[in-house]
This record gives structure tokens, C-alpha cells and sequence, in this order.
């Protein structure tokens, strides 16, 4: 931010808000789901395979400018 004002010809001010966004992450695992499947006769879910996972993550950075 502050190479970016200084790009502008601005100065920052203080921060007046920030916002932030994941995706990509794992999904939440409930523990209560797969004990009601197996209690129905149900197996456990199908198996996880090896490999990679991006995780992405937006930040957004309000300042006032000056």
C-alpha cells in the first residue's frame, strides 16, 4: 500500500477497514455425519487421494488518503 501511494503522489492515512476471503481450503468434516452413516449400515466416505491442495487467500486494505 505504501509503495502504491507513494507511486500516486499520495500519503495513507489510517486503516479504515479490511476484508478477507478463503478459498480453496478443505471442507469442515462434521464427526456426527459419519457416526449417524455408520449407524444406518453406512461405510466411511470414499478415500482421500495423495497429491496437492492451493489454498488462496484475498486480503482488501481500506485506508483513508491524504
Amino acid at each position: 500500500a505504501q509503495k502504491l501511494a507513494k507511486n500516486l503522489g499520495v500519503s495513507l492515512g489510517d486503516l479504515q477497514g479490511f476484508w478477507e476471503d478463503q478459498t480453496g481450503g478443505p471442507m469442515p468434516y462434521r464427526m456426527e455425519s459419519m457416526d449417524m452413516a455408520m449407524a444406518k449400515g453406512g461405510g466411511a466416505g470414499p478415500p482421500l487421494p495423495a497429491g496437492q491442495q492451493d489454498i488462496v487467500v484475498n486480503v482488501n486494505l481500506t485506508y483513508y488518503v491524504r
